[in-house]
């Protein structure tokens, strides 16, 4: 049996939609700001790393 993929298919798996996890990741940060202080630190710190990866992400998690 032949299980060749296609070039095409294999460039929609391994595709990363930039924008949609940008705007995913400025919901997740609504949320933490809805906890406000009570956010751990470490969580806010982590959350500032992955929004610099994030090249359309406002820095609202600093």
């Amino acid at each position: 049996m032949d299980s060749k993929i296609s070039e095409h298919a294999v460039e929609q798996l391994l595709h990363i939609d930039e924008h949609g996890w940008a705007r995913e990741f400025e919901a997740i940060a609504d949320y933490l700001d809805e906890f406000g202080t009570h956010t751990p630190a470490r969580l806010r710190e982590e959350a500032a790393r992955i929004a610099a990866q994030l090249p359309s992400v406002e820095q609202k998690v600093a």
